[in-house]
């Protein structure tokens, strides 16, 4: 036999009893809700040999938000730039307290890409130390409820003119 023919015939007796597995990017989630995983299996021919091929999907994430700075204990001279991350959401605000979440004051600052750059204002209710929760909230302006969609910036020493 030729060395060609023999290389095709041991690759063919090799893909014989070959399963491939492939990972998939996950999808992006539609707001809060998270799709389901799914699993597929699809057979192939190659020559006479089947071949059988799984692709498996990692199950969707939940609306993450990541603050990459400032960072815990920073001084922050207002406005400032607030550098964020955003998995499983597209746009909608970064809401910002300043205090316990929920019950002291805050701002929404809008988002239109899942990575960038917000600016935290010069305003007279940001000054002192504080501690500053960065929240997801729908273009509708309502908090997502997953633990993921918010991040606490603990200690910031927020400074700029009371009168902003």
């Amino acid at each position: 036999m030729r060395p060609v023919m023999v290389a095709s015939v041991l690759l063919g007796l090799l893909l014989a009893g070959c399963t491939s597995t492939r990972q998939e990017g996950s999808p992006t989630p539609q707001a809060s809700q998270p799709s389901p995983p799914t699993d597929s299996t699809s057979p192939s021919t190659t020559g006479s040999a089947a071949v059988r091929s799984t692709t498996t999907r990692p199950p969707a994430r939940s609306p993450t938000l990541h603050i990459l700075s400032p960072r815990p204990g920073a001084q922050v001279l207002l406005p400032t730039a607030i550098h964020y991350e955003v998995i499983g959401y597209e746009t909608g605000y970064l809401r910002a307290f300043v205090g316990d979440p929920g019950t002291s004051f805050h701002i929404d600052i809008p988002f239109k890409k899942p990575t960038g750059v917000v600016y935290l204002p010069n305003d007279k209710q940001l000054s002192g130390r504080a501690d500053v929760t960065f929240w997801l909230v729908t273009p509708k302006h309502q908090m997502l409820a997953n633990r993921e969609a918010h991040v606490t910036v603990s200690n910031l020493l927020l400074m700029g003119s009371r009168s902003g």
